[in-house]
Order: C-alpha cells, then structure tokens, then sequence
C-alpha cells in the first residue's frame, strides 16, 4: 500500500502520570462487549509513521503472513481510527501554532524540515500530554497472532511488536498450549 501521511510534529511517548491523571480512568461507564478504549496517544502510536514508511499498524495489516481474517480486522480498525488520527494531528499542529517561536515576519522558525522551534516547551507538554490522554472508546476485540506462525522471522521491530500490544494478544504454543508473549 502507499505511504501513510507523515505527522509536521514529532510524536512523543506518554503516560497518564506524565499528564497528571491516575492509573483509574476518569470514565465510570462500564465497557460493553466489543468497546475498547485506545488514547489518543495509543491511536497516534498505531497510525504514526515516524521515521518509517508505514505506521506499525499498516505494516502488520500487510503482512502476508497474518491470516487473511486477522489482517482484513486490522485494516479495518485502522479505516476507524484515521480520523480520530486526523484530529490529533491537527490539534498537535494547532499546539505548535500557539507555542511556537516565530521569526520577525511572524513564520513559524523551523529546525529542520516539520520540527518546529518551540517558545515555550513546558506548557506545549502540558497542553500536548492532555491531548495524548484523551480516551476513545471503539468496537474493537483484541486479536490473537502466534509469534511464530502468523509473524515473519525478520521485518517487525520490536518497537512495533510493543505497539501492536494495545490491539494484538501475541501467543506462542508451547508444549501444546498456547501461551501468551
């Protein structure tokens, strides 16, 4: 498949402490079968390309080794999440409209081609931390894929692997039994 559009604003990993958040989620709704909650943060990591020329999601959906059920179930969380990640992406370029340090002509001043000189980095964290906190409840039940059958043995990183772990339960048989990785 093409290339999935590159985030003007680099990504940053965070954590519900890091926002200021508990462990407990602010949301007493019980869950009903099939809902799911990503973060916005969880979300940009999936649909987020980084450095890469496909996001860790996009990637596994492609893999001809994954179970043609299994992969159609990925690529279609993926069409459910873009614009979710699309909103994100726009309120992340939205922060660095309001937090970025302009030259004289009031352009926004650039380090390198999307990254961004930033005015004030402590409250650009706060606001974007918030942001990445966001929870979102989808339809979406956890898949299983053996490591070892459904995986090839080269071409996922294990950075990928730790992503893919919100929305994938990876198994290995061991001994006859499946157990989880």
């Amino acid at each position: 498949m093409g290339k999935e559009d590159k985030s003007k604003v680099a990504s940053l990993p965070v954590t519900k402490e890091e926002a200021g958040q508990d462990e407990q989620t602010d949301n007493d709704d019980q869950l009903k079968d099939g809902e799911f909650i990503l973060t916005n943060g969880d979300i940009d990591a999936l649909l987020n390309s980084f450095d890469e020329d496909v996001s860790p999601l996009v990637n596994f959906y492609n893999l001809r080794t994954v179970p043609i059920e299994k992969s159609f179930k990925l690529e279609q969380l993926a069409s459910d999440l873009r614009p979710i990640f699309r909103i994100i992406t726009s309120k992340k370029m939205i922060l660095v409209e309001k937090y970025g340090a302009r030259d004289k002509k009031g352009n926004l001043i650039q380090n390198a081609p999307g990254v961004y000189k930033i005015a004030n980095q402590a409250r650009l964290n706060r606001e974007f931390n918030t942001l990445m906190a966001i929870e979102n409840k989808i339809n979406w039940t956890k898949i299983t894929l053996d490591r070892k059958k459904d995986l090839p043995e080269k071409g996922i990183s294990g950075r990928d692997i730790a992503i893919m772990r919100k929305v994938i339960d990876f198994v290995e048989e061991k001994d006859g039994k499946e157990e989880m990785v």
